[in-house]
């Protein structure tokens, strides 16, 4: 349908000026009509004179701007403009060939993002060729337009390399030679006991006067023992290379030579269990972030397994 209205579109126009020259006087005109009409004209007219001719696909006057191929020719004055506006892609002058390449190498990049956002690791020879072949498309921007998956990418090749990147500027106090690799916003949540009796009573009630009664018998309840997370309040949580801090409302650290297992409980809750500590805490993000949530663990299981082996 648009080939045939494309190569057809003059005669479609002098049909309908001839058609509006003919109506009789006293036939309402719907005038939005007519101006939709003619536009939509005027853009079938633009789109087949600014297009580029099928035979002129490999012409010898054009230049590909990443492999340096003559292609096809080089629109000049008006044209050059229009074809500009309407097709900037196509603009950026590149060959049939690259442009398939580059379409190729996109995808591969980004399913191999994919993936390795899913494994929370990325080998050095495999970035370096995902690399390259960015840079022999010419397709750097994409680098920048994916940064944020790809520091994430990096920051968890490096807990479990064992490589963590120290943050310079917290506002919470560390010792000499500690470290800060990782904080958060949390909410801190202990277990608590809560206790009710359930039973059931027996025996006999006599009256004894107007409003007033007298009751022999007995009860017989069970103490039932509830357990429940109790929110504590609102902190901060510091991960350093010697520590587990909490500041907050209430201040809880744990000393990585003392923590036996990281516990986690999804999708934002995460607990230490250590050989001083008798109380459970619980520790949740204030927003449920998978991302945040994925690198807290695994900055935590990098370092209690850097301190095992070591």
């Amino acid at each position: 349908m648009l080939r045939f209205i494309q190569n057809n579109y003059k005669k479609i126009l002098l049909i309908a000026l001839i058609a509006l020259f003919f109506i009789p006087q006293d036939v309402d005109i719907n005038w939005k009509t007519v101006v939709t009409i003619l536009l939509l004209g005027l853009v079938i007219f633009v789109w087949h004179n600014m297009r580029i001719p099928a035979e002129h696909q490999n012409g010898e006057l054009g230049t590909c701007s990443v492999c340096g191929k003559i292609f096809y020719p080089n629109l000049k004055g008006i044209r050059k403009l229009f074809f500009k506006f309407f097709f900037p892609k196509e603009f950026t002058m590149v060959c049939p060939n690259c442009r398939k390449e580059r379409a190729m190498c996109k995808k591969r990049f980004r399913k191999a993002l994919r993936m390795r956002m899913k494994q929370g690791y990325l080998a050095r020879e495999e970035e370096t060729q995902l690399l390259s072949s960015l840079e022999r498309c010419k397709l750097l921007q994409l680098i920048e337009d994916t940064s944020k998956d790809i520091s994430f990418i990096h920051r968890m090749t490096g807990y479990k390399l064992g490589e963590f990147a120290a943050i310079p500027f917290t506002d919470v106090s560390l010792k000499e030679g500690e470290k800060l690799y990782f904080f958060v916003n949390t909410s801190l949540y202990q277990v608590r006991t809560r206790t009710h009796y359930e039973g059931q009573s027996s025996g006999m009630s006599f009256r004894i006067a107007k409003g007033v009664s007298y009751r022999i018998g007995e009860y017989r309840g069970k103490p039932i023992r509830q357990q429940y997370l109790n929110l504590e309040g609102n902190g901060t949580l510091y991960i350093t290379n010697q520590r587990v801090i909490f500041n907050g409302v209430r201040n809880i650290t744990y000393k990585w030579k003392d923590v036996i297992q990281v516990l986690s409980f999804p999708p934002d809750g995460i607990s230490f269990s250590a050989e001083n500590k008798v109380k459970f805490y619980l520790l949740k993000l204030h927003k449920k972030d998978p991302l945040i949530y994925r690198e807290l663990l695994a900055c935590c299981e990098g370092i209690l397994g850097a301190n095992i082996k070591n």
